[in-house]
């Protein structure tokens, strides 16, 4: 069954849910709770996919002259497969263009197929890789990039 959830901006309130959910993802190396809790005074952008008062996803973007870094995207076990980080992923993008980003770009683990093939998908390509970047486990990162100008619809096609 697809729950329905909502997508809305990151608040400081919403720290300790996203930090809790960031250290049950094993793909994501998580951010100590003070980082979570200072997102806004950062600088960072943020949104959260909300189920009913349940956080089954968010993102952490930063936004600098015309480029975008997404820092962080994860989507709880349960809410996978049903659309939760394509609709964060178009919430940032939509939010990074509306302040003049031209590009964006990522990091993620060489061996996290599912991230890889959605961010394709959303219009990334492979430009380079980290050798031994991540650790818990120590693992190379694949560096993606994806062309925001000449994208038509977010983030799937174009």
């Amino acid at each position: 069954m697809k729950e329905d959830f909502k997508i809305r901006r990151f608040h400081k309130d919403d720290a300790a849910a996203v930090s809790k959910l960031s250290a049950a993802i094993p793909e994501l190396n998580p951010w100590p709770l003070s980082v979570y809790e200072c997102v806004q005074e950062a600088g960072f952008e943020g949104w959260i996919a909300d189920c009913n008062g349940t956080i089954a996803g968010f993102v952490l973007t930063r936004c600098v002259s015309d480029e975008m870094e997404i820092l962080k995207l994860g989507t709880a076990q349960d809410f996978r497969r049903r659309g939760v980080a394509a609709a964060l992923l178009t919430a940032a993008f939509l939010g990074a263009v509306s302040g003049g980003a031209r590009r964006a770009f990522l990091e993620v683990r060489a061996s996290n197929a599912p991230a890889i093939s959605l961010y394709q998908t959303a219009g990334f390509r492979p430009t380079g890789r980290r050798r031994n970047y991540y650790t818990a486990p120590v693992e190379d990162a694949l560096l993606m990039t994806c062309d925001l100008e000449r994208k038509t619809q977010f983030p799937l096609g174009g």
